[in-house]
């Protein structure tokens, strides 16, 4: 096996690791925004138009109905004929991991964000990552602060999150929240999401995978 181990072998599988590199560099920055439903009809319009509104435009949108009992279907058919991006994708009710997983699978972008469907961006969320990852090819992820609403639309910013710190993974203390812009790569080394850290619905299923993406080098930045 050393014999056939040869300095070519090695030569070659170095120069496919470089020139995939290099590919990957110059394909455009492409944004998929993956929106997991479970009976969150009502809240879709939102979470769409604002993914709409960005200052640099999304290039695929994701609806995935979690099998839903409402009028999920109809709400994200309706959003499909009205905007080009929009893609509707019917999963079975397996949990929210497993909507994101389906739903970075369905899209073909370099880059990924996952939105709750009760959430919603400001329109230059996706400006302001997309500049602070491509400052630092280590980075895994990009995120911002949040901003809170009340039912009397009160508004504030959050204290919650604060500056990247991947010790503070190892303490359970997650510093990054769901609506991030990450590296498709990232997710397919990781192997995506894990349900078993939602099992019932919401749950630490993010922080595990922020954590899994800390353990092979990838940094974060707020």
């Amino acid at each position: 096996l050393a014999k056939q181990f040869t300095w070519q072998q090695v030569m070659e599988q170095l120069h496919s690791i470089y020139a995939d590199t290099i590919e990957k560099f110059h394909q455009p920055n492409t944004v998929a925004v993956v929106i997991p439903s479970y009976n969150y009809a009502q809240y879709l319009p939102r979470a769409v138009e604002s993914v709409m509104a960005q200052t640099h435009p999304a290039h695929e949108v994701i609806i995935v109905d979690n099998n839903s009992t409402d009028s999920t279907k109809e709400v994200a058919g309706q959003l499909a004929d009205k905007y080009p991006t929009v893609r509707y994708v019917n999963a079975e009710k397996q949990g929210v991991a497993h909507a994101r997983n389906r739903g970075i699978r369905e899209s073909a972008s370099k880059l990924i964000i996952c939105l709750d469907a009760d959430d919603e961006l400001k329109p230059t969320f996706i400006d302001v990552c997309l500049k602070t990852l491509k400052s630092d090819p280590s980075l895994g992820l990009a995120y911002t602060k949040l901003e809170w609403v009340r039912q009397d639309n009160q508004r504030g910013i959050s204290d919650w999150p604060g500056e990247y710190n991947f010790d503070g993974f190892l303490k359970k203390q997650n510093s990054v929240p769901t609506a991030c812009l990450f590296r498709r790569d990232l997710w397919q080394r990781l192997g995506g999401y894990r349900q078993r850290y939602a099992p019932n619905g919401a749950g630490a299923e993010d922080a595990e995978f922020w954590l899994r993406m800390g353990a092979l080098g990838y940094g974060g930045k707020l």
